[in-house]
């Protein structure tokens, strides 16, 4: 991501499933009344595995369009346009200062806390996982201060560790980061 883009717009082509421009995610939030089973939805940023909790997610996108804008931080890739909604679009490799993969299947996961929506590029599709099918545990010492900004757990699931990350405080932080570099 570094060095200036060369375009103003671009359309990240994604994997299409069932509807030709935007999929809403077929994971939707279960009706509290129904059940209180957690989940989470787990996806690939480079070659690590990470998760958002389940009931902050909105929806996927699939098939979408981000129009860079020049004044925001490096870390947002731009904006985009849902249902008439303007979204900054947030670059999970930028931030958390993972390489990126050869191959992604770009992705938009749309997530919503506090009545802000924002959206985060991940390279897979998302798997949903009830948090019995594994266990939860408290973030270790190996991670490094800036790791440990967004994330608020590691998940261990069929043989592999998945970083939890905390879409409050990594929505609060990015949207201070975005006011500061628009009043400069």
């Amino acid at each position: 991501m570094a060095g200036k883009r060369s375009t103003h717009k671009k359309t990240l082509p994604g994997k299409v499933k069932k509807t030709a421009h935007i999929k809403a995610s077929s994971y939707t939030r279960a009706d509290p009344g129904k059940s209180s089973e957690v989940k989470i939805a787990v996806f690939q940023v480079g070659i690590e595995m990470y998760a958002f909790p389940m009931e902050s997610i909105m929806e996927t996108l699939y098939s979408f369009t981000v129009t860079h804008v020049e004044h925001l931080p490096e870390v947002f890739t731009g904006i985009m346009n849902l249902r008439g909604r303007s979204l900054p679009v947030v670059s999970l490799h930028t931030l958390l200062n993972v390489e990126e993969c050869k191959d992604p299947t770009p992705v938009c996961v749309i997530v919503k806390m506090n009545g802000d929506h924002m959206g985060f590029l991940v390279d897979s599709d998302i798997e949903i996982i009830p948090e019995h099918m594994g266990s939860r545990h408290a973030l270790p010492d190996c991670f490094t201060a800036e790791e440990g900004e967004f994330l608020e757990g590691i998940f261990w699931f069929e043989q592999r560790f998945v970083g939890i990350l905390n879409p409050r405080r990594m929505m609060e932080m990015l949207a201070g980061w975005r006011s500061g570099d628009e009043k400069k």
